[in-house]
């Protein structure tokens, strides 16, 4: 009745093409009539595309000039003032965070799934006296509980990344202060 997937396909093509060349042709009309009357006209359209471009550009080359080592786990790492960085030591890729923390000369708490003893000894005396921002690479799970028990000592999530690694489950990177 329509013919093939290709050929709809085809005559969709052809029909936005034809769209775009409409709208090509008569913005390329209203310039040269603004021109040809000496005025310049500046339109809505590249007045957002030059700020979307302008505000762009410090976060692309933040991209391009970053260290090839740079992990995105590591932004976690980049709050001033960490009291502590826990990790989840049965994950590599946590491993390496928490190598990385410590090779930056930050106090680094591994744990192994069970955040409880870290909880209770260190941060829960530690949260008692004052606020004091925690990053980590862990479960969902964990990063859940200190959530919670943060709310006590009027401290939050302040970043959070999702980290897809293959074979093993999905990891989050975050900061509480």
């Amino acid at each position: 009745m329509f013919g093939s997937r290709a050929e709809r396909w085809s005559c969709a093509t052809a029909i936005l093409t034809a769209q775009e060349a409409r709208q090509e042709t008569a913005v390329k009309r209203r310039a040269h009539t603004a021109h040809s009357e000496g005025g310049s006209m500046l339109s809505r359209r590249t007045v957002l595309q030059g700020a979307v471009a302008a505000t762009s550009l410090p976060i692309i080359a933040g991209m391009a000039w970053a260290p090839p080592s740079a992990q995105p786990a590591a932004i976690a790492l980049d709050h001033p003032s960490l009291y502590r960085v826990l990790f989840d030591q049965r994950f590599a890729p946590a491993r390496a965070f928490g190598n990385d923390a410590r090779w930056r000369g930050m106090s680094v708490q591994a744990f192994a799934g069970d955040v409880t003893h870290v909880w209770f000894h260190d941060l829960y005396p530690r949260w008692k006296q004052g606020r004091a921002a925690v990053a980590g690479l862990t479960t969902h799970g964990v990063l859940f509980c200190l959530e919670q028990l943060a709310r006590d000592a009027r401290m939050r999530v302040v970043h959070q990344s999702e980290h897809r690694y293959p074979g093993h489950e999905t990891l989050y990177s975050w900061v509480l202060a």
